[in-house]
């Protein structure tokens, strides 16, 4: 990998990290409201964080690997 695919690819799995917090962030916030719309929020929103942590941990170690 040369610098400029690294440089971006650390500051993409950063990003995945902050979208993670962001959406379980509100998926908690949503759980804390009540009726059938807000469980599905909490339900997808907590899915998007499991996918987002995912898309993280694998750029964190491809830029591991790299270096």
């Amino acid at each position: 990998m040369n610098d400029t695919t690294l440089i971006t690819s650390y500051i993409a799995a950063w990003g995945w990290q902050i979208l993670a917090i962001m959406s379980l962030f509100f998926s908690l916030v949503f759980m804390t409201l009540q009726g059938l719309m807000a469980d599905a929020f909490f339900v997808s929103l907590f899915f998007i964080f499991v996918f987002c942590e995912y898309k993280s941990l694998k750029r964190k170690q491809e830029v591991e690997n790299a270096i």
